[in-house]
């Protein structure tokens, strides 16, 4: 077999790490987490990795009720209302299992499908920060803090 692209290569990663190429048009950094519910179910979520937005995780707001563990401050945002809730982000590989702020706006969601229809919401820089992050040409990777 004859690889003609980096997008023919395997993303190769280690343990407690996301490694993704850039998907979308335009080509976007994008990770996956996870959230579970009050129930204990957990989903994950493709979220555009955003370091230019102030919010830790924002997704579809239909899906905010369901994952809820708390209400917080709604707010208004140069995207619209922002329905705010504490959400359980449950990442054990990247030490991350705890509540974190977290917002539901269709305005974001549709953004975000329109660079790529998998896209599910943005993960923001209060969510980046917790983990090491960085990329290359070609992609984007997260990687548990020591």
């Amino acid at each position: 077999m004859r690889l003609s692209s980096p997008l023919d290569y395997p993303v190769l990663t280690l343990p407690h790490e996301q490694r993704h190429l850039y998907q979308g048009s335009p080509p976007r950094a994008w990770i996956t987490v996870s959230l579970a519910t009050p129930d204990g179910d957990t989903r994950d979520w493709k979220l555009i990795a955003d370091i230019g937005c102030p919010f830790a995780i924002v997704i579809g707001v239909e899906h905010v009720p369901h994952f809820s563990f708390g209400a917080g401050t709604h707010l208004n945002s140069n995207f619209g209302f922002l329905e705010s809730a504490w959400l359980h982000l449950t990442m054990p590989d990247f030490g991350l299992d705890s509540l974190i702020l977290a917002y539901g706006s269709n305005e974001v969601l549709d953004l975000a499908r329109a660079d790529h229809p998998d896209f599910e919401g943005l993960a923001g820089l209060p969510l980046l920060r917790l983990l090491e992050y960085g990329g290359k040409a070609d992609e984007f990777w997260i990687r548990r803090r020591p």
